[in-house]
């Protein structure tokens, strides 16, 4: 039974990154009968359509966000850097928001369908407390230096983990948003700070060096 699981776990994990990977190669070929190279002259709804694609696809789970990122730079150009940056951050603000829409009951169920049994009970337990005193139950139960410090330091360790290599393994941006807000642990406003400055570096070196 846990075998049959995994698989399908993995299976559904594959399928949603083959279809992100093909409504982008998709688009890639539309662009190129439509533009024919020149990148300059790409009609503004036509990267409007690419970016709101993008957006709806970074906030999947298990999607490689940087990859498709840097795919609708390159067919694009420095003329999508500012609308790719805005998208990336509605991308992952709409997981996070999602995730936030979970109510507890249901967190606690989806835990115990990937078999993290305690996880789910500790969510049944504090799901009345404040994102503070959730924390502080965490640090008390854990014991741990390392996971203390990354409690307290949450927003640095979230901006580290969206910008990890081959993070979609983990989820990938949206999954790791989602789970972001599922958690409680993060507030809306500075969760907004943290991804804004977390999605910086990939569409900035781009600007710099490819535009």
């Amino acid at each position: 039974m846990v075998g049959l699981r995994l698989c399908l776990l993995a299976l559904v994990i594959w399928g949603v990154h083959r279809a992100s990977l093909w409504m982008l190669e998709a688009l890639e070929l539309h662009v190129r009968f439509d533009v024919s190279g020149d990148r300059s002259s790409v009609p503004l709804a036509l990267l409007a359509l690419a970016v709101g694609i993008y957006v709806v696809v970074l906030a999947l789970p298990f999607v490689p966000a940087a990859e498709c990122g840097m795919l609708v730079l390159v067919l694009f150009g420095a003329q999508a850097v500012p609308l790719v940056y805005l998208g990336t951050v509605a991308g992952l603000l709409l997981a996070f928001g999602i995730g936030r829409l979970v109510p507890a009951p249901r967190v606690a169920w989806l835990l115990r369908r990937i078999w993290l049994e305690r996880a789910a009970v500790f969510v049944e337990q504090t799901a009345s407390l404040s994102p503070q005193d959730r924390i502080d139950r965490i640090v008390a139960t854990q014991g741990k230096v390392s996971g203390a410090w990354l409690l307290r330091n949450r927003y640095v360790a979230l901006m580290l983990a969206i910008n990890l290599p081959g993070s979609f393994l983990i989820g990938g941006g949206g999954g790791i948003a989602m789970a972001a807000g599922m958690s409680r642990l993060f507030a809306p406003l500075p969760f907004v700070l943290a991804v804004c400055v977390a999605v910086v570096p990939v569409p900035l070196l781009f600007f710099l060096f490819a535009g």
